[in-house]
């Protein structure tokens, strides 16, 4: 992490240079920027002329960790505040629905061990080519922001499997997951067939 003092100069900096409207998002559960440090940020960027506005949104149902804001599962906290926002400053807006899609609910696999329910939602809010593998005993493995949906289901793959242990993709893209497979059938590269 950037030395805190360090850190807070060049958000100065920036402020001084800032003409156009900006708006900060900001969870207090974010596990790198903690709020001591974000108000010196924000303080020090409007203090050099910057016009900005601090919006301090809730707790973030899919993850622990605040700075995951920006992903899909943020998006019923962030968009309201940014559609609001633009309004105000009267800069242009989508209209209706932009076409990003909604974050889904599914049901964790039912071979996930209850104290790691928490990743599976963590998976669904998260944006970009994604992919979730389990294995038999309950191990997971899952990527997201790759860039093709192989790349995610290759890293969920690599992730998930150990030397006594096969894996499987089961959800790819945040779909419904499929029942894990106690023998999978795979490909000649390693990857389950049917994806």
């Amino acid at each position: 992490m950037c030395e805190e003092d360090h850190l807070t100069s060049a958000y100065a900096w920036f402020g001084g240079t800032a003409r156009v409207p900006a708006l900060w998002l900001y969870s207090a559960s974010d596990r790198y920027f903690w709020p001591g440090l974000v108000w010196r940020m924000f303080s020090a960027y409007g203090d050099e002329g910057a016009p900005v506005r601090l919006e301090m949104v809730g707790a973030l149902w899919f993850t622990e960790d605040g700075h995951e804001l920006v992903n899909l599962g943020g998006r019923e906290l962030w968009r309201p505040r940014i559609d609001e926002f633009l309004e105000v400053i009267g800069a242009p807006n989508w209209d209706g629905d932009p076409g990003d899609a909604a974050v889904p609910n599914w049901d964790p696999p039912p071979a996930l061990a209850p104290a790691d329910h928490p990743a599976w939602r963590r998976y669904l809010g998260f944006g970009g080519h994604k992919a979730f593998a389990m294995g038999q005993g309950g191990r997971f493995g899952w990527a997201a922001h790759r860039v093709t949906p192989e790349l995610a289901r290759s890293h969920a793959l690599r992730f998930c499997e150990s030397e006594l242990d096969v894996c499987r993709i089961i959800s790819v893209a945040g779909e419904q997951p499929v029942e894990t497979n106690p023998s999978p059938s795979l490909d000649v590269d390693g990857s389950p067939t049917g994806y």
